[in-house]
Parts: structure tokens; C-alpha cells; sequence
């Protein structure tokens, strides 16, 4: 059966006599460099959001807008705290705007749904919404006026009662303010003047009418035709009249 081997067992008995040379060991890869992770240049994405926190810090301090950190000492904890919002109302409106008319003062809104502003800002980011606007204004249409609103709405959710209701009209008022007695603004006053006053209760429609008489639908057609037959014979003689002469 030696043929199957390829080598004699003289040559495999010498093989095996020879001193093993020890195996390499592998030297420890050198340590690779650190990869350097880059930074997120912002923390919001979107610019709605990240002008939502701006004007959070604005109103609220730059405490607020910080991300929640788990305080190192129990006594760190109240400085987290967010102020109240009658506060934040009370130095809202510290500074008194400059006010409408009686009349337009009068019919400002107290109430704000906060849906109706968002549905109505989303839908302005729509497809249709802007297809429309280049139809019917040749450029796309600005929403940062409806997000301002929506947000503006969500920051006034925890008030209540007159001084939601003077954060609304104060809200309403300033837009009031920049869209029609800014600079160069078209107003209404521009063709009439505004009242001074509100129109007394129930003085309005006080002019008489002839009473309709009350007569059927048959009955008020016949008169209908004699009304306009006697009209155009008017007309006629007015106009022979005038050919005699």
C-alpha cells in the first residue's frame, strides 16, 4: 500500500526530526486614529421649530429652551421651573401697543382655535394650496404668518379667562397694525372713513316699503305684465312727444 503515499516514510521520519521553528506572534495592531464624529450643526431640522424655540426663549429665558438635564443637586431643581404665565403676560403687555379705532378695537377676536391654525397653516405647505397661489398671485404664497399663529396659539393654552382673552386682541391687533396702517399699506380708510361709533340698537332699516299685497302667484304675474304694459306705453307716448316737437 505504499503507493498511495506520495513521499516514502524515510522522508516523512526526517521531516518530523527537525526542530519546529516557533510560530510568529502577531504584534498588536497600532491603536487607529480617533474618527472625528462632526457635530450636528443644528439641534431642530426644521426652521418652523427652531423659530418656535427662539421665540420661546424670547419670552420664557434661555433657561427654558435648554434640553432637560437631570439636576447633580437637590437644590438645583426650582431653578428648572417655568414662570407662570400671568407673568409672562404681565411683561407681554407691559409696553401698550399703539390701538385701532373704536369701531375696529370693538370686533377684535378673544377666541383662538388652535386646529383651524394649524389646518390652515399645513394646508398652506400643500401642493394644492401653492398651485393655487401661482394661479391666482403668480408666486408662491408665504405661511410663516399662519405658523405664527399656530404657535403663538399653542403658547397661550394655559391661560385663562381675561388674560387669554387680552393676549388674543393684543395678538390680532398687532397684525392688524402691520398689514393696514404700516408705511406704504393699503387701508380701507383710503376710500371711506371709518365710523366713529357703533350704530344704535335697532335704528337700522328703518326706511318704508309698500306692503306686498297678498295675492297668488297667477294673480301676481297678470299684474306683473300690466305693470310693465302701462310702463312701456309711457315710454312710447315720451318718445312720440319728443319726434312731434
Amino acid at each position: 500500500m505504499g503507493w498511495l503515499w506520495a513521499s516514502s516514510p524515510t522522508a516523512r521520519a526526517l521531516d518530523s526530526d527537525k526542530p519546529t521553528s516557533p510560530a510568529p506572534t502577531s504584534s498588536p495592531a497600532p491603536d487607529s486614529p480617533p474618527v472625528a464624529t462632526r457635530a450636528p450643526e443644528s439641534d431642530y431640522s426644521d426652521p418652523e421649530i427652531a423659530k418656535f424655540i427662539a421665540q420661546v426663549q424670547a419670552e420664557f429665558g434661555s433657561a427654558s429652551s435648554s434640553k432637560p438635564t437631570e439636576p447633580s443637586r437637590p437644590a438645583a431643581a426650582p431653578a428648572l421651573e417655568p414662570p407662570k404665565p400671568a407673568a409672562t403676560v404681565t411683561s407681554h403687555t407691559a409696553t401698550p401697543l399703539q390701538t385701532l379705532d373704536p369701531i375696529s378695537e370693538s370686533t377684535l377676536p378673544t377666541t383662538m382655535s388652535c386646529r383651524q391654525a394649524f389646518d390652515a397653516a399645513f394646508y398652506c405647505q400643500s401642493v394644492g394650496s401653492q398651485f393655487h397661489a401661482i394661479y391666482r398671485q403668480g408666486e408662491v404664497r408665504g405661511c410663516s404668518e399662519l405658523w405664527d399663529d399656530f404657535w403663538f396659539c399653542m403658547r397661550t393654552r394655559g391661560y385663562s379667562g381675561k388674560i387669554k382673552e387680552e393676549a388674543i386682541k393684543d395678538h390680532y391687533r398687532r397684525k392688524e397694525l402691520s398689514k393696514y396702517y404700516g408705511p406704504g399699506k393699503p387701508s380701507s380708510t383710503d376710500v371711506w372713513e371709518s365710523r366713529e361709533e357703533k350704530v344704535p340698537w335697532d335704528s337700522e332699516f328703518r326706511q318704508s316699503y309698500p306692503r306686498q299685497p297678498d295675492v297668488s302667484d297667477e294673480e301676481w304675474r297678470i299684474m306683473e305684465i300690466e305693470r310693465r304694459r302701462r310702463a312701456q306705453e309711457e315710454l312710447d307716448r315720451e318718445a312720440g312727444g319728443r319726434l312731434r316737437e
